[in-house]
């Protein structure tokens, strides 16, 4: 059964019996959290370093200050890190067209990521750092 529900805005409403004003309000607060998590995004330039590569530049996407990804501006490496909430270390993963691929540790700063390191599977490493205003 539907019964009528009113606000002081004359705004009519109905809802069957046993639901209540939370439910019918829980898409738009569900809603309401992923925007508030999409506006905490951090993005910053990177420069990866390491044997064969030399010095290519990219970028680290941070959201809600914990997780992201980094990618190159070449396409020649992607990378993914997840930490706990409120941490300021990562792990990371990276893989290369190249085809190596290694895990590391980022460390993030203020919501960004700020540098990392990682060990590839030939042995050769991989150094990460934040470039721009900042960051040295």
């Amino acid at each position: 059964m539907l019964h009528p529900i009113s606000s002081r805005h004359g705004i009519l409403a109905e809802m069957r019996a046993g639901e209540t004003i939370l439910t019918l309000a829980r898409p738009a607060l569900v809603l309401g959290a992923v925007l508030a998590l999409g506006a905490c995004s951090t993005a910053v330039p990177v420069v990866i370093e390491g044997k064969g590569f030399g010095a290519i530049t990219g970028r680290a996407n941070t959201t809600g200050g914990y997780t992201g990804e980094l990618t190159t501006d070449t396409r020649r490496c992607r990378g993914t890190f997840t930490g706990p909430i409120g941490g300021n270390t990562a792990p990371l993963e990276i893989s290369c067209t190249d085809g190596r691929s290694g895990v590391g540790t980022a460390t993030l700063e203020n919501g960004a990521l700020a540098r990392g390191d990682v060990l590839l599977d030939d042995g050769s490493r991989l150094t990460i750092r934040a470039a721009g205003p900042g960051f040295p």
